[in-house]
């Protein structure tokens, strides 16, 4: 358990949130994510992304990533799957665990 000081009170509200973040996450609906592939980060610290016009970033993980990084970087993509992580802050975004992905008729 993580105590927390707040002004004189301890506080173990952290344990609380971590299990919510934990049950939310594992109660995740099957979603479908469009934008652009590329690899972010620098080296050895990057990760494959999906950039959605709203200026969104999703971090790409499962057995798909290596292929959708392998012929996909710069193209848009339809991505579907469930949220595994949630962002943690800039450069830590959320997780997608990727299930299938077509490629957009939009160039």
């Amino acid at each position: 358990m993580t105590v927390l000081w707040a002004g004189g009170d301890i506080v173990f509200a952290r344990e609380r949130e971590n299990e919510t973040a934990k049950k939310s996450l594992s109660d995740s609906k099957w979603v479908t994510v469009q934008g652009k592939i590329s690899v972010k980060g620098n080296e050895p610290h990057t990760y494959l992304c999906i950039s959605t016009k709203e200026g969104l970033d999703y971090k790409l993980v499962g057995s798909l990533k290596d292929e959708i990084r392998a012929r996909y970087q710069h193209v848009i993509l339809h991505v579907s799957g469930k949220f595994t992580g949630k962002a943690l802050g800039p450069g830590f975004p959320a997780e997608l665990d990727v299930f299938e992905y077509t490629e957009s008729d939009k160039k």
